[in-house]
């Protein structure tokens, strides 16, 4: 679906712009035919016979073309933005309305579309991982004896907790593959390990990240 080996076999799948002739305007032609006549003049000793030759005649003139009505609208994936969000409108590249692509790029609510591309917007951030420590002293009895007196002093058995944040190891950089450079202009592939997430998902992998150029 994707490489070809010339440009007529890749245009002819994704129609290029400049490869497609502008249509010529439509016109309506109307053609009219006068009958050929004959006319006869006599005058004494004479007699003269007069023929006009049929005639054709053509006027082309522009038939007034009904305008394309305009797209419907979707929710789908804004892969030329930064970042990932879902978009509302109906200025979706021409690939996601095809019927093998429809299903994966053009969503009739916000949810669906995020929940397949995970919008920045729609994910909360998880809080900080925290360690909780407990210390528990275990209860105490002094006895102090004096003439006469004895005095029992007892402690109760105390818990004390802390907590405090747990410094997470950084995960680790991404593998680099070849993969296409869908936010910038033109149609380029890049090697590096910035691509985005959805690309290395099971479903897409195959489609987006490559082992060479």
């Amino acid at each position: 679906d994707y490489l070809f080996s010339t440009k007529k076999k890749c245009c002819a799948k994704y129609l290029c712009d400049d490869m497609i002739a502008a249509p010529p305007a439509p016109t309506s032609t109307t053609t009219t035919t006068t009958p050929a006549t004959t006319t006869t003049t006599t005058t004494p000793a004479t007699t003269t016979t007069t023929t006009t030759p049929a005639t054709t005649t053509s006027s082309t003139v522009p038939v007034t073309v009904a305008p394309i009505p305009a797209l419907d609208k979707y929710w789908f994936p804004d892969v030329h933005g930064v970042g990932n969000k879902c978009i509302l409108d109906n200025t979706y590249d021409d690939f996601m309305a095809r019927p093998n692509y429809r299903s994966d790029y053009l969503f009739s609510t916000k949810k669906k579309c995020c929940a397949k591309y995970l919008c920045d917007d729609m994910i909360a951030a998880p809080p900080a991982p925290t360690s909780t420590t407990t210390t528990t002293t275990p209860a105490t009895t002094t006895t102090t004896t004096t003439p006469a007196t004895t005095t029992t002093t007892t402690t109760p058995a105390t818990t004390t907790s802390s907590t405090v944040p747990v410094t997470v190891a950084p995960i680790p950089a991404l593998d680099k593959y070849w993969f296409p450079d869908v936010h910038g202009v033109g149609n380029k592939c890049i090697l590096d390990n910035t691509y985005d997430d959805f690309m290395a998902r099971p479903n897409y992998r195959s489609d987006y990240l490559f082992s060479t150029k």
